[in-house]
């Protein structure tokens, strides 16, 4: 099971698809380093992903869920869970949300409302503005959420790591405002 050269597997993260079959892993290393792989049909694993169907991390739990939490990364989802929120990632980091369907897959499952908790860094908020647009194009309500006090490329794991706590961060998301693409931001006066 182990991609030659790569060092140690330390966690594999399964990625399903509505009805929970198994798509691929994301699958983390030590040192680290992270690669997808899918099954090959025959108990192995094929090392890539051609072929293979790109889902949300936790698609099956996100099924009736009107308010969904998108962060970077299946740590931060599992974060999160721990707190009894709900919450999803795209594998791959932050470029991987052009690689799939994701507005849709949140908007079949109910998704009503999506906030938005990137990495503090370029391409965390790129990650966010893309997800955002094209949530809110599938007429999901969006809201970004900065976190406050975050140095550069920390995430909300390490936001709660430093003491945070759920309800500070459900205060952040209700006092955050909506998104809006640039043509429907206010004019300035």
């Amino acid at each position: 099971g182990a991609a030659p050269g790569l060092g140690r597997i330390v966690a594999r993260y399964p990625y399903q698809d509505e009805a929970g079959r198994l798509q691929y892993e994301e699958v983390r290393f030590d040192p680290k380093d992270f690669r997808l792989r899918q099954p090959d049909g025959h108990g192995g694993w094929i090392w890539n992903m051609k072929g293979a169907r790109r889902v949300l991390f936790g698609l099956p739990e996100l099924i009736d869920v009107a308010d969904v939490i998108l962060v970077e990364g299946p740590k931060d989802v599992l974060t999160l869970r721990g707190l009894d929120l709900v919450a999803t990632t795209t594998a791959g980091g932050a470029r991987a949300w052009s690689r799939g369907d994701y507005a849709r897959q949140l908007r079949k499952a109910g998704c009503l409302r999506l906030t938005i908790c990137p990495d503090h860094d370029d391409a965390g908020r790129q990650y966010a503005e893309d997800a955002a647009r094209d949530c809110h194009a599938a007429g999901i309500s969006c809201k970004v959420l900065e976190l406050p006090g975050l140095a550069e490329h920390q995430d909300v794991s390490d936001w709660l790591d430093a003491g945070h706590t759920a309800a500070e961060l459900a205060d952040l998301v209700a006092a955050a405002p909506m998104w809006r693409p640039e043509t429907e931001q206010p004019e300035p006066e």
